[in-house]
């Protein structure tokens, strides 16, 4: 996910290079988490999970309550092709709302 750290998204928790934890939070600037989360099923059929994960008070230590974030869980089974498609797919839905 190091191509997307020059997109307009904010990033919640700590991503190292050598340390990157099982899940990835984020939102995209001035797009909610809902939408960005539709537009994946229904666009690419990537699914993931939005909202406040039932977790409110972990968001608003993380600066994003209320609206939460948008989470991606990848697995052991995820491909390397499965996760460029998904980058692809974030990097698109940026492109539509005219950040890049």
């Amino acid at each position: 996910f190091e191509s997307l750290k020059d997109m307009p998204i904010d990033f919640y928790g700590k991503y190292e290079k050598n340390n990157m934890p099982s899940i990835l939070c984020f939102n995209i600037k001035d797009v909610e988490p809902s939408e960005v989360g539709y537009i994946l099923e229904q666009s690419y059929e990537i699914i993931v999970r939005t909202g406040l994960h039932c977790a409110p008070l972990i968001h608003k230590s993380l600066g994003c309550h209320p609206k939460g974030n948008v989470r991606i869980s990848p697995s052991y089974f995820t491909t390397l092709e499965e996760t460029d498609i998904c980058i692809n797919a974030i990097k698109k839905i940026c492109q539509m709302r005219n950040f890049l």
